[in-house]
């Protein structure tokens, strides 16, 4: 069996779970204490946002790759009153600390300084499996940690401040969110933070927030290249399916990566996803970038041909590349899913450039 029907499966698996039984538990906390959330019509801008990085590929300059970005970077700098961006880290949910990495020399981890709190919350009552297990939240390259370990918070207790511990260079706070699986596997952490709990906020995966286009289909290299942007605040994405006819096997879950495919997440896209290529552009959670997105690009990915143009900037945004499509192949259709089960479609009438 080919591992890209099985990302599909798995990826649909996730899509098409109802909503659960019983309570659900309250409201999460925002785990920075950002004003911007309490004002009306809040627009990112780059010295006022939420996120300044997202779950799944993320770009990295001159080296032909990218990476599978396991959490959520909270951005640090909007309160001029913390001019290093040092602010308090909370809980999301209630809980207790079940882990606190604090090692004397922090720059030497990974992570830095950690905490991670157990939430007696099942991933069931959020629309997951029960095997998930419970909901586990990490927090990461802390300045300061502020619990120890065994001790029971409340969803907004302070954790410790945000810093830039471990293998980072900036402040800000990087969340993860852990379900069970053999090991510590990341969820992508946009699933405590729903559209509907924070909305105006976090936007859905909707036709009104994606925007698709053919850029190009190439008939004798079997290949069809589409880009899609995404307005920044749209945390939810979880990935992309090309299907051609009848075949859905072209699909990259970025959940089901981070699960299962750990050990080629951080090569590029080469191989990751049998007739699949996925090449990120930069991310900006503020202001559009415009051309910057086609500045240190290597040469061979599609935006280096197909440069972002002038006054449509990125906020989110990945060029997606089928390959081994037969000559004959007489449907094509992009599919935009993410973990809340919403999904945009959307089929080439023609593309920008046929050949």
């Amino acid at each position: 069996m080919k591992p890209a029907p099985l990302a599909l499966a798995a990826g649909l698996l996730l899509l098409s779970l109802g909503a659960p039984a019983g309570a659900k538990p309250k409201k999460p906390v925002w785990p920075v204490p950002n004003p911007t959330l309490n004002q009306p019509g809040f627009q990112p801008s780059s010295s006022n946002r939420q996120i300044s990085g997202v779950f799944g590929p993320r770009l990295k300059f001159g080296s032909a790759r990218y990476d599978h970005h396991e959490g959520i970077d909270f951005y640090a700098f909007f309160d001029k009153g913390l001019p290093r961006g040092d602010h308090s880290v909370f809980s999301v949910l209630d809980g207790v600390v079940t882990d606190v990495i604090a090692p004397g020399n922090p720059e030497r981890t990974e992570t830095g300084n950690k905490v991670v709190v157990t939430h007696p919350i099942p991933w069931s009552a959020l629309g997951g499996p029960k095997e998930w297990g419970n909901v586990r939240t990490g927090y990461l390259h802390l300045s300061r940690i502020s619990v120890q370990k065994g001790q029971q918070v409340k969803a907004g207790d302070e954790l410790g401040k945000a810093g830039e511990t471990g293998y980072t260079s900036t402040v800000h706070l990087h969340f993860n969110v852990y379900r069970a699986g053999g090991r510590d596997v990341n969820v992508n952490p946009a699933r405590l933070f729903s559209p509907k709990l924070f909305k105006g906020v976090v936007l859905p995966v909707h036709k009104k927030t994606v925007q698709i286009e053919f850029l190009e289909r190439d008939k004798g290299a079997g290949t069809a290249l589409a880009r899609v942007y995404l307005e920044r605040n749209v945390y939810g994405l979880d990935g992309f399916a090309w299907q051609v006819d009848k075949d859905s096997s072209r699909v990259i879950s970025f959940e089901h990566v981070t699960a299962t495919m750990r050990d080629k997440r951080d090569t590029g896209d080469q191989g990751l996803i049998p007739g699949l290529r996925l090449f990120p552009l930069r991310y900006n959670g503020g202001e559009a970038l415009e051309r910057l997105n086609a500045k240190r690009i290597p040469s061979s990915w599609p935006v280096s041909r197909y440069p972002v143009p002038n006054g449509k900037g990125v906020r989110l945004g990945y060029d997606v590349l089928a390959t081994g499509i037969p000559e004959d192949a007489k449907k094509l259709t992009f599919v935009v899913f993410s973990v809340f089960g919403k999904k945009v479609k959307a089929s080439p009438k023609r593309f920008q450039v046929e050949r």
